[in-house]
């Protein structure tokens, strides 16, 4: 079989491209609910990095260097909040700055956004959108954070929800509301539609919003008819490998009206699975200098006896999410949420710092990701899983495929390296050219032609882990 790697001229020129189309030019939904798209109609490659902390925690240059690494690896959305979860209302940034004067949300302090203004800036110019939550959820009243007082109230909801979205209307943002929490009482849901009311108010409706909830759960649950929700999120979470996202995505897909939807938090990469029980077993002083240091690096990663998540669990992810019918991707580092770095108050202990983090596995796969999306037309796939024939089982060996409208190409995904048989139904004229696409290393391996009929068998090249099977029409 001839070999045919990625072609990074391709690559390269598909980022200066974008870059230089760092305007702010406002996404739409498309006509077909499935995707989101520019003003002329181009659909967007959605592929995220999570940075939860980066208003609150990095300096300038800092910001500057996390940026445009992520440029260059292919991402073109990033995920921050405003108020974030861990000491955001009283912990300064870089600058010594707090968010809100008296921690009230109608009183923003100006000069602590002089700084999100930076970083908004500063994406735009690498042709970088972001993803901002104004508010992490534990600011809203929720049953997670218990009895206890909560800054937001439906009316300064809207007062800072039309702050936002007045000063940040020309800029490329979506807004996505929530973080990590479920909808559980009726204040909770007025002040989340009040604020989403005052961010529409501000920005004359221009931009997208969405809702960002807990693990295992959905925007749809609580939003899914709102007027002000443009498409829905949800979580799968860090509990478990192999956690069945198809299936999230399979949901979404029946509802009605049909809106486009994707993970917003699938397991992050380096993360302890499950890591709450670990933390929880004993207190964070018992631990410091025997499973972590005082900056927050593991120094014994066999505490955690479920492992860790990899890049191959990041990839089993998007691929299945993409195959589901999702708008895009969405990928995590456990160091670079909360920019774990010495000094820097930390979380959740990693195994590296923020820095080391930026070029992990599987934020240097992204690139191979934004290709098989550009190459293969994301935009065209429609899911189809009577496509694979016999038994499919879930779990890690899960296949999952999908074709376009004449079925001229064909996409299927499989985690593990296994004999993939597809139900074609060739007509006698019919000829697919076979491929096998690497998502580790962004290589093609050209395989022979398919011109028989009924059920055909297909063995991925024995060097492939988890690979996709690419057919496309011969004409």
């Amino acid at each position: 079989m001839a070999i045919i790697k990625s072609v990074w001229i391709t690559i390269c020129m598909l980022i200066v491209v974008h870059v230089q189309v760092g305007s702010a030019q406002q996404l739409v939904v498309a006509p077909s609910k499935n995707y989101v798209q520019t003003p002329e109609g181009k659909p967007f490659i959605w592929i995220g990095d999570t940075a939860w902390e980066l208003f609150h925690k990095l300096n300038r240059e800092e910001v500057d260097h996390y940026l445009t690494v992520r440029m260059k690896q292919g991402f073109t959305v990033i995920y921050t909040v405003i108020l974030a979860e861990h000491e955001g209302l009283t912990l300064p940034n870089a600058y010594g700055e707090v968010p809100l004067y008296r921690q009230d949300p109608a009183k923003p302090n100006l000069r602590y956004f002089e700084h999100v203004d930076y970083v908004i800036n500063k994406a735009q110019s690498l042709g970088l959108r972001l993803a901002i939550l104004p508010t992490w959820g534990n600011n809203v009243q929720n049953a997670r954070d218990g009895k206890r007082s909560y800054i937001f109230t439906p009316k300064n909801a809207y007062q800072y929800g039309h702050f936002l979205g007045d000063r940040y209307k020309d800029k490329p943002i979506i807004w996505v509301l929530g973080g990590d929490r479920n909808v559980d009482n009726d204040q909770a849901r007025l002040i989340w539609d009040k604020l989403a009311e005052g961010v529409r108010a501000g920005n004359d409706a221009k931009q997208l919003i969405s809702y960002h909830p807990a693990g295992e759960s959905s925007s749809a649950y609580w939003f899914h008819k709102s007027t002000w929700l443009d498409f829905n999120m949800y979580q799968t979470g860090h509990a478990r490998r192999s956690i069945p996202g198809y299936q999230y995505a399979e949901a979404h897909r029946l509802l009605d009206p049909q809106k486009a939807f994707l993970d917003a938090e699938p397991a992050y990469e380096d993360i302890p699975i499950k890591f709450w029980e670990y933390l929880s077993k004993r207190s964070p002083e018992e631990l410091i200098g025997s499973v972590f240091d005082t900056s927050g690096i593991i120094i014994n990663r066999d505490y955690f006896e479920a492992g860790f998540f990899t890049d191959k669990d990041v990839r089993q992810q998007a691929y299945w999410g993409l195959l589901s019918g999702a708008m895009g991707f969405s990928y995590g580092n456990n160091a670079v949420w909360q920019f774990v770095g010495t000094g820097k108050k930390w979380v959740i202990p990693s195994l590296y710092t923020w820095q080391e983090a930026l070029t992990r596995p599987g934020a240097e796969q992204i690139k191979h990701l934004r290709f098989f999306m550009e190459r293969w037309g994301f935009s065209t796939r429609i899911p189809d899983q009577s496509l694979i024939y016999g038994i499919n089982r879930h779990g890690t060996s899960h296949i999952r495929a999908a074709t376009n409208a004449d079925k001229s190409c064909v996409c299927v995904y499989t985690p593990v390296n296994q004999v993939i048989v597809l139900n074609l139904s060739l007509s006698a004229d019919t000829v697919y050219k076979v491929s096998w696409f690497d998502p580790r290393h962004g290589e093609i391996q050209h395989g022979e032609k398919v011109v028989s009929n009924g059920p055909v068998e297909f063995n991925p090249p024995a060097a492939m882990d988890d690979c996709l099977l690419i057919l496309e029409l011969k004409k």
